[in-house]
């Protein structure tokens, strides 16, 4: 399993730019079976798809969302279990795909 954490972009002079050092405010967490940017992809589509295109489970995550749509600047850390068994990643939602960050930048 891996634990996949949502972050905001709540920079105003930031907003929707690939700005790494953005001020970000953690939104969400929930468990999936991916991993890496496929994990990332997994929670731009939860919170970006209409509910038809959504399974029973993508509903219920999107159900607890708290915010707006994943768009460009926003970020995930995807986090393998058990811990320390893989490396935690992060990505920043670019205009086109993702782009690895560095973990620090998401401290909540």
């Amino acid at each position: 399993m891996t634990e996949v954490e949502i972050y905001l972009n709540e920079d105003r002079e930031h907003r929707f730019t690939e700005q790494e050092n953005a001020h970000r405010k953690f939104a969400l967490w929930y468990w999936t079976t991916k991993m890496g940017e496929d994990a990332a992809e997994e929670a731009f589509h939860i919170s970006n798809a209409p509910d038809e295109l959504l399974n029973e489970r993508e509903k219920d995550i999107k159900l607890r969302w708290k915010g707006r749509a994943l768009s460009v600047g926003d970020a995930v850390l995807v986090r393998p279990k058990p811990y320390g068994t893989y490396q935690d990643k992060s990505y920043l939602c670019c205009g086109s795909g993702w782009k690895e960050l560095t973990i620090a930048s998401l401290k909540r």
